[in-house]
């Protein structure tokens, strides 16, 4: 006997193909066969059939000879082909959250758990873009850079550079809001996005995480290693690009580095 339709025919084809096999040709009744195909795709969606259903409606002088399965078989295949599709977009969907996992591994930094380069560039052009197409006001740009890291990766090892790293990236993403984005590009350095935000109240939140960014400190081997940072702020807007502004926090950031110094 010949299957009834090819290898991964859909089931809305399938059960499109049976509600017109099953149509009578007395079209008195057709209305009656309407209500029970709606009835019946809500069954298997539901995978039951529902008592409702009047197996006579599918009488056998009302069904073209050529469909080979009697109404039992048929719901038995349609059941079958939903349990399939049903696994099918479960795997599919495991297989996405997958990919989703791995792309944001690829825009995260796994010191600090803030995120890299290349997840800061992705969100610094959108950024730009918004404020290009005024969907954002602008905002601030903030650069910051550790200002004793080298020392302490010298004195005391790279384990301990490392656990200032994360101490500070933990400082900085306590300090943002849930529309900030925070990144560290490399090293000791360190970028904030402020978005739509007011240049008066960005630097008093700016002072506010560098005087906390120089409180920090941990005990290091019985040692206790002070974590010292400057930082450089760029408000930006419409006109800007990410090269200007970033070009802008980083002289301003040399700056207050060599103030610090002096």
């Amino acid at each position: 006997m010949r299957p009834p339709f090819p290898s991964g025919t859909s089931l809305h084809i399938i059960v499109g193909t049976i509600f017109a096999k099953c149509i009578s040709k007395n079209k008195n009744n057709i209305y009656q066969k309407a209500d029970f195909f709606m009835t019946f795709k809500t069954s298997i969606q539901d995978n039951y059939v529902s008592p409702k259903i009047n197996p006579s409606l599918f009488s056998n002088e009302d069904t073209p000879s050529e469909w080979p399965y009697d109404l039992e078989t048929t719901i038995k295949l349609l059941m079958t082909s939903q349990s399939k599709l049903d696994m099918a977009e479960l795997r599919l969907d495991e297989q996405v959250q997958e990919i989703q996992k791995l792309e944001q591994q690829t825009i995260t930094d796994s010191l600090t758990g803030l995120l890299n380069r290349r997840g800061f560039e992705q969100a610094f052009d959108r950024e730009c873009d918004r404020t290009k197409r005024f969907l954002s006001k602008g905002g601030v740009f903030i650069l910051i850079d550790l200002d004793n890291f080298k020392v302490i990766n010298d004195m005391h090892g790279h384990n301990c550079g490392d656990a200032c790293l994360k101490l500070a990236g933990m400082a900085i993403q306590n300090s943002v809001r849930s529309m900030d984005t925070a990144a560290r590009l490399g090293g000791d350095e360190f970028v904030i996005i402020l978005p739509d935000s007011e240049q008066q109240d960005i630097a008093r939140r700016a002072q506010k995480l560098i005087k906390d960014l120089n409180k920090l400190s941990l005990m290091w081997e019985g040692t206790e290693i002070k974590i010292r940072a400057s930082a450089g702020l760029k408000s930006y807007g419409i006109n800007d690009t990410p090269k200007t502004i970033f070009a802008g926090a980083d002289k301003k950031l040399y700056r207050n580095k060599c103030v610090r110094k002096g």
